[in-house]
């Protein structure tokens, strides 16, 4: 197995690191534009990958799917990479998150409440979700801490957002409040693979689904029965996470990432599905950007969850060129 997953990089010219069974590489998510090795690991044993950074799961069939059928090597040899292999059920491990250092009470520094309450989180929100800030920390998932190789995730300057699996610790989302150009930390060793909030909402109620924590702390003021993805990667294990709900509202954000959801949910979702979004834009340079629900008021988030569509017709609306009007009706 091991010199299989070896010779699929090499054949595409794709950097890598080795230690053991485990290899680490850029992110093969076309949706994660990864620059750097460290945040998606391949387990050779397990014939499992993970990037910790997007939550995107791989096993050997579809790793290789994302890389190319087959591999074409010098000389006469095709080498057709599957046909040797057998498939693995997709896992993931959560492990709790070691902290070196302080996480402190947000409630007694002005500058930080001002700033959570400037992208629209409420006093109730950020007690009742446990939110913390560090000045400096580092953070490790338990399983790897004793490695020495394993470096920790350094956070500083961060709002940190502790995440629950069945009422365990098994993440921190740190979200810089400094104008860091990485806005947003996991912690090394921990997954993000799951549905944030969904030990917390009522089933037996129409669920709301959107791509990040910011946008929830929000949404939360208008309906607390909403819950986070981490980003717009819906993992097969996302999915059976979100098939336990049998209706869902997701509001998408308006841009590639919100059309890329909606064909998932579309796809691989069993329940009630219904979809929302922004229609407003905002040019940014030369481009035409879209609203996601955190940059919305109170009231739009309001007026767009009474206005909803089939997901058929988000997704038709989102495929359209954005210097054209979408209307919404």
């Amino acid at each position: 197995m091991y010199q299989d997953v070896e010779q699929l990089l090499l054949a595409h010219g794709i950097k890598y690191q080795k230690k053991g069974n485990i290899i680490k590489c850029l992110c093969p998510n076309p949706s994660h534009d990864d620059r750097h090795i460290g945040s998606f690991s391949f387990d050779t044993i397990k014939g499992v990958g993970h990037c910790f950074a997007c939550g995107c799961s791989v096993n050997i069939f579809s790793f290789n799917k994302l890389l190319g059928e087959k591999l074409e090597y010098k000389g006469d040899v095709n080498y057709e990479f599957t046909k040797s292999l057998k498939p693995k059920k997709e896992e993931v491990v959560y492990t709790k998150p070691i902290v070196y250092g302080k996480l402190y009470n947000p409630f007694y520094d002005n500058k930080i409440m001002n700033f959570l309450h400037g992208i629209g989180w409420s006093d109730e929100f950020i007690e009742e979700k446990g939110v913390k800030y560090c000045r400096y920390c580092e953070m490790i998932g338990e399983n790897i801490a004793n490695d020495i190789d394993e470096k920790p995730t350094v956070m500083e300057n961060r709002i940190c957002i502790p995440i629950y699996k069945d009422g365990k610790l098994v993440n921190y989302e740190c979200r810089t409040f400094d104008n860091n150009p990485i806005k947003v930390k996991y912690v090394r060793g921990c997954s993000s693979n799951l549905i944030y909030g969904i030990d917390n909402v009522d089933l037996n109620k129409e669920v709301i689904l959107s791509e990040g924590i910011k946008n929830i702390g929000k949404c939360w003021t208008v309906n607390k029965n909403v819950i986070s993805s981490f980003g717009n990667q819906i993992t097969d294990i996302k999915l059976r996470i979100l098939n336990k709900i049998p209706n869902l509202l997701v509001f998408l954000d308006n841009d590639k990432g919100g059309l890329l959801m909606a064909q998932k949910l579309k796809e691989g979702y069993e329940g009630n599905l219904r979809a929302t979004f922004c229609p407003k834009f905002y040019k940014k340079g030369s481009e035409i950007k879209g609203f996601d629900m955190n940059d919305c008021t109170l009231q739009e988030i309001q007026e767009y969850i009474n206005h909803t569509m089939s997901i058929d017709k988000a997704i038709r609306k989102l495929s359209n060129d954005k210097s054209d009007e979408i209307f919404w009706l």
